[in-house]
């Protein structure tokens, strides 16, 4: 592992300054971000503050719910890209172009939305099919599916199992009941469907020996008129499904199209969650802002440069009671190792955390 000299410094600037203070730093690539250690305790209590990760928490949500978008129109995407296709090239304005980027995630939150609304017509297509399969043993049946009974008697539908004689439970009923019409609607491998009508006066009776067969009443909760009817009923409800499932798809396979700009806006979240935590960082007060960071040695000179230029470097002592513009005052030197890391796009990096651009889809270009 490699050994590298850093110096340890202090920044100190106006608050309204700091979000483009640390984008700057960002694009140096080159220095790490610590909260200050030397503060004295009434500085710490009586003038900063340090930031609640709201921000980062925030952005981390909408980081998820682009990567969620991603996956999901990711099986709508009509051209379908290689494994070893080539990066895209976008330039930093690209990168942080913050109309597209508001944009993308709208579009990414429209995406996540469609796919939820297809989901709950699935999910309504499917429980159509089951009850449109329950009524089908029932279609030849002349009478309303919640007709149970007259004056005088009870009505009822359902099954017994397969194997079950007929003629023999048809037999069993009389003998308990006296006089009950029995007739079979329809059967198939797993069931009998029957109509039973019986007198109420022995309605105890008729359903001891139903039960006794394996008799299991058929209910439809809250459906009106015939088995016949509510298939045709049924049948068009799914037919508004297919075509609702239809509209949606059409829809997402339009959104697919968005997906570079939403893969580009989701580098661009990595960029700002890195920048929010760094944010996270800094000790504030109400119009200013504190931190302690470490530069490479061989990078002061770039950090120099950069600063004048929209900072005003003034290295004098900080004061609380007077701050300049921004202040840069270089505390001590310092030795630690240093590693090489290729997935960001300075290749070199400190065994610390530091304020970089992350790793991107696109690749980018001057």
């Amino acid at each position: 592992m490699a050994i590298l000299k850093m110096k340890k410094i202090r920044l100190c600037g106006i608050a309204e300054e700091q979000d483009q203070l640390i984008r700057e730093l960002q694009l140096l690539g080159s220095v790490e971000i610590g909260s200050p250690e030397a503060l004295t305790e009434a500085q710490q209590t009586q003038l900063f503050r340090t930031a609640d990760g709201g921000g980062a928490d925030a952005l981390s949500q909408t980081s998820a719910a682009l990567a969620s978008a991603l996956e999901t129109l990711k099986h709508y995407e009509t051209k379908k890209g290689g494994m070893f296709s080539a990066r895209p090239e976008k330039t930093l304005g690209e990168l942080f172009d913050d109309d597209a980027y508001r944009a993308a995630v709208q579009t990414a939150q429209e995406a996540l939305d469609t796919q939820d609304a297809r989901s709950r017509n699935q999910a309504e297509k499917s429980r159509l099919t089951a009850l449109r399969e329950s009524f089908v043993p029932w279609r030849t049946l002349d009478l309303p599916l919640e007709s149970n009974g007259t004056q005088h008697t009870r009505v009822l539908i359902g099954t017994v199992p397969a194997q079950t004689g007929f003629d023999a439970l048809r037999e069993a009923v009389y003998e308990a009941a006296g006089e009950a019409q029995i007739e079979m609607v329809s059967a198939d491998q797993q069931s009998l469907y029957l109509l039973v009508i019986v007198y109420k006066g022995a309605y105890d009776a008729a359903a001891s020996a139903l039960r006794e067969s394996g008799f299991t009443q058929t209910c439809f909760d809250g459906v009106t008129g015939t088995a016949a009817e509510n298939i045709r009923l049924t049948d068009e409800k799914l037919a508004a499904c297919e075509q609702e499932d239809k509209r949606l798809t059409d829809k997402l396979t339009a959104l697919a199209g968005e997906t570079p700009a939403i893969r580009l806006a989701a580098d661009r979240c990595t960029q700002e969650i890195a920048k929010a935590q760094a944010a996270d960082r800094l000790a504030h007060s109400e119009r200013t802002f504190c931190l302690d960071g470490w530069v490479p040695c061989e990078d002061v000179g770039k950090l120099e440069t950069l600063l004048p230029i929209r900072f005003s470097i003034n290295a004098a002592p900080w004061a609380a009671s007077r701050l300049p513009s921004t202040s840069m005052i270089t505390v001590s030197t310092s030795i630690v190792p240093r590693r090489q890391v290729t997935n960001v796009p300075n290749s070199r990096a400190i065994s610390r955390p530091r304020v970089l651009l992350r790793k991107t889809n696109a690749r980018l270009v001057a």
